[in-house]
């Protein structure tokens, strides 16, 4: 479960430094006696008491690492560490630690974005320091303002494979969900729209801890959602590239459909599908161009499709009703054919209403469980 970075920068080739790793020994094995509710409260409050103590650790070592010429090899950084070790194992094996007062910060780096009200803040001149302040978010960042645009403007050719319609029922069916659970988090944390979710522009630096958790709700979703795209349909890589760009066509979608409003939610195949993109583009050959007519990718309706409907994708109540209509009639939005015979799109509905509808169905129903579980 450790997590190594490895870089390959070949301007760092001749850095030839190797430290041995730390050992700790284990902690003493104790003889447990018979465990009664007591004992199980104390392990739940000490359980909850040392997340709070690891804290402190991160945070102190953080701090003795920038403030030192040694960093981290200077011996309270490691005995830090060592602290830090053995109370990452307290689940385990019960043994606490506590930071020695010599060991606790008087003051923290300005990067660590503690509140000067509180603490005693300085000016870090560590490398940590040195990129906090290359940072430059502008302070009213904006979305970009999208164009009206047909469907020939925002296909890329380079992310087109000729197996793509076999999956665009899938990808649809992924694409809203994947729109709901990130919209569930966007209101949870009373944000203004998926721009504000994934570049973190709503937040000023002293909320790293909202940014924190935000990254790891995103993080879970996102891998739920690679790992079912993994599993449809078949494993080779050829129907990997031909699934990302079913879901790059109606990722593109949005932009079409959904370029009155504020910001369309698109951040779908970039983050599900960002591997086999990279490969669709690194291709040599020259790929076909995407239809132009949007009745040329309404949702086949084949055993082939079906096969891979059927295979724990789609909910089975939804399949009757949604294999009879096309793709862009589903959502937000229908596309009509205007009297000079350019095709557009038209809005149908305010975006993203039908997904809140049902997102405020499943909260309510919610709701309701808890209600008559607390009355049992």
């Amino acid at each position: 479960g450790d997590a190594y970075t490895v870089i390959y920068n070949s301007k760092l080739s001749q850095v030839k430094t190797v430290y041995e790793p730390c050992d700790y020994q284990p902690a003493p094995k104790r003889k447990l006696l018979e465990v009664t509710k007591y004992d199980e409260k104390d392990f739940f409050l000490n359980t909850l008491r040392s997340h709070y103590v690891l804290g402190q650790l991160a945070n102190a070592c953080a701090v003795m690492c920038d403030k030192e010429p040694l960093g981290p090899n200077h011996p309270d950084s490691i005995e830090l560490a060592k602290l830090f070790s053995k109370q990452v194992d307290f689940s385990k094996t019960g043994e606490e630690v506590s930071i020695p007062n010599r060991l606790k910060p008087r003051e923290y780096p300005h990067f660590m974005q503690k509140d000067p009200e509180i603490h005693t803040i300085y000016t870090s001149r560590g490398i940590c320091g040195l990129l906090f302040d290359q940072i430059n978010v502008p302070e009213n960042l904006k979305p970009l303002e999208l164009m009206d645009c047909d469907l020939i403007d925002v296909l890329d050719n380079r992310f087109h494979h000729k197996g793509f319609r076999k999956y665009l029922r899938i990808a649809y069916e992924e694409k809203r969900e994947w729109d709901m659970q990130l919209l569930t988090v966007i209101q949870a944390n009373q944000l203004n729209d998926e721009f504000d979710l994934v570049t973190f522009s709503f937040v000023n630096k002293k909320r790293f801890d909202v940014r924190e958790r935000i990254r790891m709700e995103v993080g879970s979703i996102l891998k739920r959602f690679r790992k079912r795209f993994t599993e449809i349909g078949e494993e080779d890589s050829e129907s990997s590239l031909a699934k990302a760009s079913a879901y790059y066509c109606v990722t593109q979608m949005a932009l079409v459909s959904e370029a009155e409003f504020k910001s369309p939610m698109i951040s779908f195949v970039w983050m599900v599908a960002n591997p086999e993109l990279v490969e669709l583009m690194s291709r040599s050959e020259v790929q076909p161009q995407w239809p132009t007519d949007p009745r040329e990718l309404e949702i086949p309706d084949s055993d082939a499709v079906t096969s891979l409907v059927d295979n724990n994708v789609l909910q089975p109540e939804k399949r009757s009703e949604e294999r009879k209509r096309p793709m862009f009639r589903h959502q937000n939005w229908s596309i009509r054919a205007p009297s000079n015979g350019k095709w557009s799109s038209a809005p149908r509905k305010k975006i993203g209403a039908e997904l809140f509808a049902d997102l405020n169905v499943t909260i309510k129903k919610k709701k309701r469980q808890r209600k008559s579980t607390r009355r049992k």
